[in-house]
């Protein structure tokens, strides 16, 4: 008792305390204990600083190696003959390019947003919500398989449209639509009723076996004897400019009615003119052939697929070798003389035009050799900008200059797509969509009210675009499109410099010129396929126009097959999306 009363006593003299009540002994505690968490605190805070302060000592070192080498470059200019007013007309030639590439870099470099724990549970619990969506709908997909999606009513009734009688009466048309979309609010509410009892099984009791006599038809021909197709076709009547709608093939059912009439092939594109679509998708990325084919079910439009080419792919690392031969054949000895974090020009003429022959010195990317694995690897290549001026290469080069395989293999698949509309249907217009878009649903509207401000001689359209402020030259207007451009949201104006290559279409002769462009062997896979592009159009080597807003749109769902994570930051949204309630 004597010990423990002494070890009481040196505890209570420690703490300053003057009883020995429980009381007095837990305040105690407590204040030690918030002393402790101060320190800690203050000690954590004295560790980021001194991590900052040695990041910023390394800034400084080299910061001043940079210096040093400048000196001794500057030295070395005046060595050879220079005159001191030649030498500083170049120093601030260079420091005024430095600093118009430190205000690109900056515009585009942007800091990723913060994100708390907050966040991450509300988006934990959203994404337990759409599972559970997900797993219902997986089940009555199960449970039924053949049922048109909702959206696909509204494209049932343009399959007739050429035959329809056009209604002079306004009123009376928007009376018929009103009740029309009461009865398809009930159908709407009916087909999800039967829906929810096929997944659960309640419903196979209560259907009888299919009779012998029954022969199989459209489901549509049942939409269209409906209230809901016949008020449709009222107010449809009223609207020239849908007269280009199409309809979708609709699934077969089981009705003992008569065959519905087959839409032609050529009306089932996007694009209001004779025209055909390829959509570029990986091998491996099921998910998103599924969402490209639920989205072109949805519009009721056909298209063909191109299997992209992956990055890790042997063809890929053979035309990264030949790059790398033809950027050394023209630069000979001369890298070595180029400093960090700065440009050179490479000798470049491009040469007469010939876009008609696709083929005639063109990039060689079909034959070329394998790639010798004993080759040592050497440090990466950089991306180019305007004709062929490089970046050297340095540890820090932000990752957007360097030409990376996957670069390389984007650059292959478009102009793979390209080829094969050019050996298909070279006389049509083309539109190629990557395999990550949503569009508007009244895409072929918007599109029909612009496409006639078109010039004869156009090459490119960017349906969607990213990174450019494309509203900068005056919207395209005449005095015949100027009515259609009131009743529609979107626009067509002049492209400026158009990044991203997620959706845009072609005409016969710009495809043809696009092509020549892409495999000119100097400028071939050069650089990211959309900064070729613009360049492209800056250039005036393409006529090229752009939708603004866009009507096609990346839907950044997933993993980016380019670049990490979901790919750049730019993000762009829809008034209407096809796929909007799938997310």
């Amino acid at each position: 008792i004597r010990e423990r009363l002494d070890l009481l006593t040196r505890v209570a003299d420690l703490f300053g305390i003057d009883d020995f009540s429980f009381s007095s002994y837990a305040s105690a505690i407590t204040r030690l204990s918030a002393r402790d968490c101060e320190s800690r605190r203050s000690l954590t805070r004295f560790t980021l600083v001194e991590r900052q302060l040695q990041d910023h000592l390394a800034a400084m070192a080299h910061e001043e190696r940079l210096i040093e080498s400048w000196i001794e470059r500057l030295a070395a200019e005046q060595i050879t003959g220079e005159s001191t007013s030649a030498v500083e007309s170049k120093r601030e030639a260079l420091l005024k390019k430095a600093k118009e590439q430190r205000k690109i870099l900056e515009a585009t470099v942007t800091d990723p947003p913060d994100v708390t724990f907050a966040d991450l549970a509300a988006l934990q619990a959203a994404n337990a919500r759409r599972a559970a969506a997900i797993k219902a709908k997986r089940a009555q997909v199960k449970a039924f398989k053949g049922l048109p999606p909702v959206r696909s009513l509204y494209s049932i009734y343009e399959e007739s449209f050429s035959e329809l009688s056009w209604a002079q009466n306004l009123d009376l048309a928007r009376q018929q639509l009103k009740a029309a979309r009461a009865t398809q609010m009930e159908l709407i509410q009916a087909r999800e009723r039967i829906l929810v009892k096929m997944a659960d099984g309640s419903l196979h009791r209560d259907i009888a076996p299919p009779r012998e006599d029954v022969r199989p038809v459209d489901l549509a021909t049942l939409y269209s004897a409906s209230p809901v197709a016949q008020g449709l076709q009222v107010i449809v009547g009223t609207m020239s400019f849908l007269g280009n709608c199409s309809a979708k093939n609709m699934t077969r059912m089981e009705v003992a009615t008569p065959a519905f009439r087959q839409v032609p092939a050529d009306q089932l594109g996007i694009l209001p003119v004779p025209s055909q679509t390829y959509v570029i998708n990986l091998r491996h990325r099921q998910d998103r052939y599924e969402d490209m084919e639920r989205l072109r079910m949805r519009l009721g439009v056909r298209w063909s697929y191109v299997v992209a080419e992956a990055s890790d792919s042997p063809l890929v690392g053979r035309i990264m070798a030949q790059v790398r031969s033809i950027r050394e054949e023209r630069l000979g000895t001369e890298m070595d003389k180029f400093l960090s974090n700065t440009t050179f020009n490479l000798p470049f003429q491009w040469p007469p035009s010939s876009e008609s022959d696709t083929s005639a010195s063109a990039f060689e990317d079909a034959h070329l050799p394998p790639v010798s694995a004993a080759v040592p690897e050497s440090e990466p290549l950089t991306c180019a900008t305007e004709n062929l001026t490089l970046w050297s290469y340095y540890p820090s080069i932000p990752e957007y200059r360097i030409l990376s395989h996957s670069r390389i293999a984007c650059w292959h698949s478009h102009l793979s797509a390209i080829r094969s509309a050019l050996g298909h249907a070279p006389e049509k217009a083309t539109l190629i969509l990557e395999d990550d878009v949503d569009m508007e649903a009244d895409i072929k509207a918007r599109l029909l009210s612009v496409w006639g401000l078109l010039p004869p001689d156009w090459d490119m359209v960017f349906l969607g675009h990213c990174w450019s402020n494309e509203s900068y030259y005056p919207a395209m207007a005449t005095e015949r499109g100027r009515g259609r451009m009131l009743a529609f949201t979107s626009h067509i104006h002049p492209s400026r410099a158009p990044l991203c290559t997620h959706a845009y279409a072609l005409s016969p002769a710009g495809a043809r010129r696009l092509v020549w462009h892409l495999t000119f062997p100097l400028f071939a896979y050069s650089r990211a396929i959309d900064h070729a592009f613009a360049w492209l159009i800056q250039s005036g080597r393409l006529k090229s126009y752009s939708i603004v807003p866009s009507v096609v749109v990346q839907r950044k769902m997933g993993k980016s097959d380019v670049m990490e994570g979901k790919g750049s930051a730019w993000r762009d949204t829809l008034v209407r999306g096809v796929l909007a309630d799938d997310t």
